[in-house]
Formats: C-alpha cells, structure tokens, sequence
C-alpha cells in the first residue's frame, strides 16, 4: 500500500468491515443459535490469532493480494463471528433490570480496546521483515 492514494487505502482497508459485517450481521447468528455462543467464539478468536501476525510489519514493497488479503481475511471473519459471541455471552448474564448497563459496558468495551490493541500488534512479535524507510531519511520508523 505503499504507493496508494487515499481512496485506494480506504477501499483496501473496507474488506476487513466487509468481512466482519458479512459475518454479524446473519451467518453469526445462525451459528451462534444452532452451536451456541461458546463454541463459536472459539473457532473465530482462533481466526483472530491466525490473522494478527501475519499483518506486522509487512515488506516493503508489499503486494496487497499477496502480503495483505491473507492476513486480513482472517481478522474480518473472525472478529465477525467474535463480536456477536461476546455479546451474546454478556448479555446472557444480564437480567432484565441491567440489560442496558451491560449491553453499553460490552459495546464501549469493544470499541475502546480496539484502538489499545491495534497499535500494540507491531511490538509484539520480531521484525522478521525489511524496515519501512522514510523517503526523506535513511532512519526506520518506529
């Protein structure tokens, strides 16, 4: 992605909330009912594991059909078949008088953690692969 413009970064990025709105929004639930929320949730954080440390730090020159869609296939299938089980399970918990008190705690859980666990995917496994090199300097970015 290293010569796209900014559409083109924002399409590529798009298949990762394809995948997980593809996910969410039927084939979830109709797992979820027939298997129950538990047994889902773990083949999709397995998912979720498989895809993240395919993703940081890639090469380069990274091709996106070859570097990038392999690892991001499983992060929006997982996380699609992930999020709807989590809920689920929370909310089982919940009786009628705190269902919205956990429905709101679950969902701003979800959304905050998102952002804290993101950045922390490249410290968390050895740079395998050649460093990102700003144009400008010979220094790699941290």
């Amino acid at each position: 992605m290293l010569h796209y413009d900014p559409i083109q970064v924002g399409l590529a990025s798009c298949r990762v909330a394809l995948g997980i709105a593809g996910m969410s929004l039927g084939f979830s639930a109709a797992l979820i009912e027939r298997f129950g929320a538990r047994t889902t949730l773990l083949p999709s954080l397995v998912l979720v594991a498989a895809g993240s440390p395919a993703l940081p730090p890639g090469p380069v020159h990274a091709s996106y059909f070859a570097d990038i869609l392999p690892a991001v296939l499983p992060l929006g299938i997982g996380a699609g078949l992930a999020f709807p089980s989590i809920i689920a399970l929370a909310m089982s918990t919940a009786t009628p008088e705190d269902s919205g008190l956990v429905s709101g705690w679950s969902n701003t859980t979800q959304q905050v953690a998102e952002p804290w666990a993101c950045p922390s995917w490249p410290r968390s496994r050895p740079r395998t692969r050649a460093p990102c090199v700003r144009a400008e300097s010979r220094w790699p970015l941290r």
